[in-house]
């Protein structure tokens, strides 16, 4: 009997070989995307270089929630996305530890919560699932005027 990861291993190769039969559905890259906090305390302009050299064309600028502006200088910061080719595929928040669910402090954790008991699911999966909604209806709004239009999160 095989493992469930080798079941699900087999049907990817499946399908790509069943893709490879249509060589023109391989044409396009992927848009692939990258967070900028990934590198680091690098500046935005050495990020922008590296993607660029790496052929990425699309950055998740991460939101500075420390401060009270998302710590970018608009003119600054548009120059160097257009110097190198790269578009903003999404802003990702910064929070500290204590405001979420991966806090160690366990009335912070219990804190972000919701024990609303009209809700239908459980108080740990309540905001997950809004998320999940928000950014299904983002999604079908979004194609309806684009139907390229994509997204991408971090959950």
């Amino acid at each position: 009997m095989k493992q469930h990861f080798e079941e699900k291993n087999a049907r990817i190769e499946a399908g790509f070989s069943e893709l490879k039969k249509s060589p023109e559905r391989l044409k396009s890259r992927l848009n692939l995307s990258w967070s900028n906090w990934g590198f680091g305390r690098e500046s935005l302009a050495d990020s922008a270089v590296r993607l660029e050299k790496a052929k990425v064309s699309f950055i998740e600028l991460h939101g500075n929630h420390y401060g009270p502006d998302l710590g970018y200088k608009v003119d600054e910061t548009m120059k160097i996305l257009a110097d190198h080719n790269l578009r903003v595929s999404g802003v990702c928040g910064m929070f500290s530890d204590d405001n979420d669910l991966s806090s160690n402090r366990a009335t912070t954790g219990v804190g972000s919560l919701d024990f609303n008991p009209a809700l239908l699911v459980s108080p740990d999966k309540s905001l997950f699932g809004g998320v999940l909604d928000t950014l299904n209806e983002l999604l079908e709004k979004g194609r309806q005027i684009n139907p390229a239009f994509s997204l991408a999160s971090e959950i």
